[in-house]
């Protein structure tokens, strides 16, 4: 079930943002089919929080608190994983930044999580990535290939 929900999340939130998209209708669909499909068996318990909060308040579910949480995790990281597979992992994957910007490790990492690049590479201080396309785009071609599109 969070598998489900997840990759709904990933394929209309992540993969196409945007105003006026159908992403929390398509969400509110998944939530509403996996909580009908197992509710009756997990207690639609399709996140952590939904499982800790029941524990720290009525003290119930001490023996199925760890596979509960275990089976999340692992359904988060495979519909992450099926994603990033399926769409590729960006024009931001450290792998490709590090060696397009000559970036170091921890800074490749930064700039794929937020999105900004490292401060040394900032001029004003309020740069983002798209400042930073061209050497991409150069990056790509010296390479002969394609830029993925962002």
């Amino acid at each position: 079930m969070t598998f489900t929900l997840i990759s709904c999340v990933y394929a209309c939130g992540v993969a196409k943002p945007g105003h006026g998209s159908h992403t929390p209708f398509a969400v509110g669909l998944a939530l509403l089919s996996c909580a009908g499909s197992g509710g009756q068996y997990t207690g639609a318990a399709l996140n952590p929080a939904r499982v800790l909060g029941p524990l720290a308040v009525f003290d119930c579910g001490k023996d199925v608190v760890g596979l509960y949480i275990g089976g999340q995790f692992v359904a988060a990281l495979l519909a992450m994983s099926v994603f990033a597979f399926v769409s590729g992992l960006g024009p931001l994957n450290p792998w490709l930044a590090r060696r397009a910007l000559n970036l170091s490790w921890p800074e490749a990492v930064y700039l794929w999580i937020t999105g900004s690049p490292p401060s040394r590479l900032q001029k004003t201080g309020r740069e983002n990535i798209n400042d930073f396309k061209h050497a991409f785009s150069e990056f790509y071609a010296s390479e002969g290939s394609e830029a993925p599109k962002s």
